[in-house]
């Protein structure tokens, strides 16, 4: 399954605070059923953390768009992909790991 959309988000409306250390804005969209007066069909707001979602805080719009294409009329979820651990990023997290500490003497191993 393919889909294509158009999206407009409004620079202004993006938080100082939503922008990451790399530069990055995590935003989470919504793809409704229906279109708006505008013929929209797609939202687009800043992520929330789950204490934000159960607090009920307002999501933050920043934009909106319409689904322009789909190859079959459907849109699929995606499968979740575990991150790829390399081997120097492993090996970096084992030497920041704390000590181990030693082992009692009565132990045979």
């Amino acid at each position: 399954m393919s889909a294509l959309g158009t999206v407009g988000i409004g620079m202004n409306k993006i938080p100082a605070d939503a922008v990451n250390d790399k530069g990055y804005v995590n935003i989470d969209f919504a793809i409704n059923d229906e279109t708006d007066q505008y013929g929209n069909n797609v939202s687009f707001f800043i992520r929330q953390s789950q204490e934000e979602r159960e607090a009920k805080t307002p999501r933050v719009y920043v934009g909106n768009g319409r689904i322009v294409w789909t190859k079959d009329g459907v849109v699929t979820v995606a499968d979740k992909v575990e991150k790829q651990v390399t081997n120097a990023e492993f090996n970096s997290a084992r030497n920041e790991a704390p000590a181990e500490e030693e082992k009692s003497a009565d132990l045979p191993f």
